[in-house]
């Protein structure tokens, strides 16, 4: 189902004078480059090759050399829509704006011949959004995941993402795969017939049998790719471009594999991610030659034995589901497309903070990643005194909370710190052996924080709303100062006044 931009986007007088300034220097550029006979044009292209394909399409004539400098006059308009359409700009991408306002300069300008002012401006700014606004749809993207191989549990949720044993997906989506082979045929007969229209012979062009014989082959090398892996996660994305809902679905599952390690532990699930991750590739092939010259190879994979095996379907339970059902519901927000409020992107935050310190191969990397994960959702202001306010803030939510080794947390936290800041100073080289057990020690003082953040902020939330940085600063320290009782109660009063 395909979707037009929900309403006219409105735009302040400072950002059409921008607008018109940059159409004014796009239309000399292009005067400039007219004047310019074939000869004069290939010896500047030789001589500036940025400017060689920056170019406007056409629908009626060839193409209009514009060059790289009005190139990045266009991408300054893109700009100035994400400024002031936010929401849009994440929803469409910045390709689909950047093609949408050259379709606008080329259509309002060029062929209309409309005098540069305010008022177009606002018009092509406005035709731009709403463009690139009607390629919006509801998706729903399926990734395979190595996850894990042992327990009976065929599917379960964590936040907007579904995981699915393999076999059930496939079982459950027959139907959807082959109407989908049948679309492909069909949007592949309407291109044909567009090209016959504009001239081509008919015999250069493959029939239904060859379109349908083509889509086979293409959803038989899909599945044979997902066969190699146990799970596959399902999110539905709604009202993005297509191309931006992929690379959502993509993050917001590692954000729920992320989820998972945080529930269950770093170490253990260090294995787990999506299929085609760009920084850690879970099929791995080395080839190598031995001291005779000999070529070696190996094959692998980064599910380990542990993760694969381990009795895993405790963490859908009490006393880990609600932790698993807090940190998921923070992700609806992304995949539903609204605003994502200041206290759920802190947690959004410190999740991918500990997803990639829990995946990073190097000790030092981890400890400054965990020490980030903790300070996202416990500090929300510049100040003086940092590590001492990081200490009394962990002991305050500890003690709370009632935490394991609450009574020598101080201590700890202290030392966290202080080999954070050593080795962002450069005071510890990074191969040095003793911080692979302070890397360990990290993990475990994130996690528990971050177990405590999910009960807090969710009081917070319900108590005071989306609040600023300056508010939340301030509720942490009285946190830091009175202990939680105080919202606690604040929280059991709001819940009977909603009754």
């Amino acid at each position: 189902m395909f979707v037009q931009s929900e309403e006219t986007q409105e735009f302040d007088a400072k950002t059409l004078r921008e607008a018109v300034r940059d159409l004014q220097f796009i239309g000399k550029q292009i005067a400039r480059f007219e004047k310019l006979n074939f000869k004069q044009l290939t010896s500047h292209m030789r001589s500036c090759k940025a400017d060689m394909w920056c170019e406007l399409e056409h629908p009626n004539r060839s193409p209009i050399v514009c060059g790289a400098a009005a190139w990045a006059r266009f991408a300054h308009l893109v700009d100035l829509i994400c400024s002031e359409c936010p929401q849009l700009a994440r929803r469409v991408g910045r390709p689909a704006l950047h093609k949408a306002i050259k379709i606008g300069y080329v259509s309002l300008v060029l062929d209309l011949g409309k005098p540069i002012n305010n008022l177009l401006a606002k018009e092509l700014l406005e035709f731009a959004c709403g463009e690139a606004g009607k390629s919006m749809r509801d998706s729903e993207h399926s990734i395979p995941c190595d996850l894990f191989a042992a327990g009976v549990v065929e599917k379960f949720q964590v936040g907007p993402v579904e995981f699915m044993r393999r076999q059930l997906f496939f079982r459950e989506r027959k139907t959807s795969l082959k109407s989908g082979l049948d679309a492909s045929v069909r949007e592949g007969l309407i291109k044909r017939d567009e090209w016959i229209a504009k001239g081509y012979s008919s015999d250069q062009m493959k029939g239904e049998a060859e379109f349908r014989a083509y889509g086979r082959a293409m959803y038989a090398q899909a599945i044979r790719i997902y066969r190699g892996y146990r799970w596959v996660a399902c999110v539905k994305i709604h009202h993005h471009v297509d191309d931006v809902a992929e690379q959502l679905a993509l993050r917001i599952v590692n954000l729920a594999i992320h989820v998972l390690r945080l529930v269950i532990g770093a170490g253990v699930t260090s294995g787990l991610g999506v299929a085609w991750s760009p920084t850690t590739p879970h099929r791995d092939a080395n080839l190598w030659f031995d001291s005779n010259g000999c070529m070696r190879v190996n094959l692998s994979t980064r599910v380990k034995g542990v993760v694969a095996l381990m009795d895993w379907e405790g963490v859908l339970r009490p006393p880990f589901l609600p932790y698993l059902t807090s940190f998921g519901s923070s992700l609806f927000a992304l995949a539903e497309g609204r605003d994502v409020s200041h206290i759920q992107q802190r947690l959004i935050d410190s999740v991918t903070w500990f997803g990639d310190a829990s995946t990073d191969m190097e000790s030092a990397a981890k400890i400054v990643k965990y020490v980030s994960a903790i300070e996202r959702v416990i500090i929300a202001g510049r100040q003086t005194g940092t590590r001492v306010t990081f200490m009394k803030r962990l002991q305050a939510l500890y003690e709370g909370f009632e935490c394991d080794g609450s009574s020598n947390i101080g201590d700890r936290a202290s030392r966290l710190y202080a080999a954070r800041s050593a080795i962002l100073h450069g005071e510890v080289s990074h191969g040095d052996a003793s911080l692979k057990g302070v890397a360990e020690e990290a993990e475990d003082i994130a996690r528990l924080c971050l177990h405590c953040i999910s009960h807090l902020y969710p009081m917070l939330l319900c108590c005071y709303g989306d609040v600023s940085s300056e508010l939340l600063e301030k509720l942490l320290i009285k946190v830091q100062v009175d202990g939680i009782e105080w919202i606690v109660s604040e929280y059991e009063r709001k819940l009977l006044e909603v009754r």
